[in-house]
């Protein structure tokens, strides 16, 4: 019993001085709290904010949340979770204030366009305190252009801007709606960058105005480029059309381009630039007249533009009657893109599933000179290869396009063959002595067939 009643005593006694120490600990935190970080009275604009969360007091600096003055100021703001840094706009003036960084840093867009970046140097860096971004009282608000006062005895802090709080919207120059000059027509089409790196990639052929449609000069010359296309499509029989590229409204990294290769960068002047494939490009900014600006399309046509040879001369073709000596070898032999083969090379082209298109005919039968002409004609506008061979230079009695006939004597002389996939895909005969028709609508359909079958062009 005597033990018990010690015991008991004994607990009490514990219980007593716990308690005691647990209140002096309480008292002496609350103490601390108040004597090391007092209340503080903010006015922004004339405006008493009330804070969710104490204001800090760190370095003689006062530390208050970042969303509490951005604000009371009529600042955005933003938060980079990655980066710890908060940003903050306001006017023509940005800030980057980073969690523990001692600097901030100012980014100011002047009256002229220009942008300039000061460092603005902190006695004490934002801190991240239960979760809230606290950032420097004095420097924000100076950043800012604000003034900011205060006063010890009652421990206010006053922050006057010295601007407005509205973000200027700054004036930007309209981009002109383009000219109605450049109207879409047959011959003509505003295009963009994208459109003719693809066909610059793929070493199509093509013709490139580049302009910017507010230029005097590019709108005094677009009814002449218009008018040129026209009159060589009637010409060649195909639809020739010139792809403009305007600067005004088809933004792209010009350095990145080819087409940056053949525009000056020294001059506004439109530029035509005639693209036969990667290897033969050229550009032409002036021209003498209309009849200058028709041969210059004419010869891109024909594919005779080059970087390296500039504007060529084509070589003259004899025209009229043809006599049986010397052979048509002699006429096709004045196209360039005509090409003579022999029966085995392009029996090899037609079993390899390649396609192609050759002429075939009997220098010892009949000749037909309209017909002849209209070929070389039609090859010549046509810029890609076309084959052809005599038949008297070689037996032809089992080669491929026979199997169309009865017999060889049956097959027209001359003939021009279209053959793709291990087949005679058509075969044209008969020509009319209406040789300008004639020649179109043979160019027609060798440009058909090419561009049906052009990926296995042999």
């Amino acid at each position: 019993m005597f033990h018990k009643s010690k015991l008991a005593i004994l607990l009490a006694a514990v219980i007593a001085f716990t308690s005691v120490f647990y209140v002096a600990r309480q008292d002496t935190h609350a103490a601390a709290v108040t004597t090391a970080q007092p209340v503080f009275t903010i006015y922004v604009a004339g405006k008493l904010l009330k804070p969710d969360q104490p204001p800090l007091l760190v370095n003689d600096r006062l530390l208050v949340p970042v969303r509490l003055i951005a604000d009371a100021l009529g600042a955005t703001g933003d938060w980079n979770g990655s980066t710890q840094t908060s940003t903050l706009s306001l006017g023509n003036t940005r800030l980057d204030v980073t969690i523990g960084k001692n600097v901030i840093i100012k980014t100011t867009r002047n009256a002229d366009g220009t942008v300039g970046t000061t460092t603005i140097n902190l006695d004490a860096p934002a801190q991240l305190i239960g979760n809230r971004n606290m950032v420097p009282l004095r420097a924000v608000s100076e950043g800012f252009n604000c003034n900011v006062a205060w006063t010890q005895e009652t421990r206010t802090v006053v922050v006057t801007p010295l601007q407005p709080t509205v973000t200027p919207t700054p004036t930007a120059t309209p981009t002109p709606a383009i000219n109605a000059a450049f109207a879409k027509t047959a011959n003509f089409e505003v295009t963009d960058y994208s459109r003719m790196q693809t066909e610059y990639n793929y070493g199509n052929s093509a013709i490139v105005w580049y302009f910017d449609s507010s230029d005097a000069t590019a709108i005094s010359q677009v009814s002449a480029i218009k008018q040129a296309a026209a009159t060589v499509s009637s010409t060649v029989g195909y639809t020739v059309k010139v792809y403009g590229i305007d600067t005004r409204t088809s933004r792209y990294p010009e350095q990145n381009t080819w087409i940056w290769k053949y525009v000056s960068t020294t001059t506004s002047a439109p530029t035509l630039i005639f693209m036969y494939d990667q290897t033969k490009i050229k550009a032409v900014t002036t021209w003498s007249d209309q009849s200058q600006l028709v041969t210059h399309m004419t010869d891109w046509f024909r594919g005779y533009y080059s970087t390296t040879t500039g504007t060529p001369t084509p070589t003259p073709r004899a025209s009229g009657t043809v006599t049986p000596t010397p052979l048509p070898d002699a006429l096709f032999d004045d196209v360039s893109n005509m090409k003579y083969t022999r029966k085995s090379t392009i029996q090899n082209a037609f079993e390899d599933d390649n396609a192609f298109i050759f002429v075939y005919y009997d220098s010892s039968r009949s000749i037909d000179d309209v017909a002849y002409n209209v070929i070389a004609d039609a090859a010549y506008s046509f810029a890609y290869e076309v084959y052809y061979f005599d038949a008297v230079k070689e037996n032809t009695s089992s080669w491929f396009g026979t199997g169309e006939y009865n017999r060889e004597s049956r097959i027209p002389n001359p003939s021009v063959f279209f053959v793709a996939d291990g087949e005679v895909i058509d075969a044209v005969g008969s020509f009319n002595n209406d040789n300008s028709s004639t020649v179109r609508e043979l160019t027609n359909d060798m440009s058909d067939f090419y561009n049906d079958y052009y990926r296995s062009w042999y």
